[in-house]
């Protein structure tokens, strides 16, 4: 089982604006199934809504396990500009 972020999409249905680059779309699905890979969707849903609902639960994760990074930032610029 593998995933990712590909940054191209197999369908318009993908993409919430539902513009589509044709010949990206293409390339992928044939890379894909090259590749022997396919999509597994969830419950009916896309890829983008897929991704959509596993935003929030990564930034949470995230936070508690790096912490704010954001403030970290800041704290290490402070320093450096000493």
């Amino acid at each position: 089982m593998a995933f990712g972020d590909f940054n191209e999409v197999l369908g318009p249905e993908d993409r919430s604006s539902g513009k589509l680059n044709q010949n990206g779309a293409h390339q992928f699905n044939d890379w894909l199934e090259m590749m022997e890979i396919m999509d597994n969707p969830l419950s009916g849903q896309t890829v983008a809504e897929k991704m959509r609902n596993m935003k929030k639960p990564i930034k949470m994760w995230h936070k508690q396990k790096f912490g704010d990074i954001d403030g970290k930032i800041v704290l290490f610029e402070e320093e450096i500009n000493k």
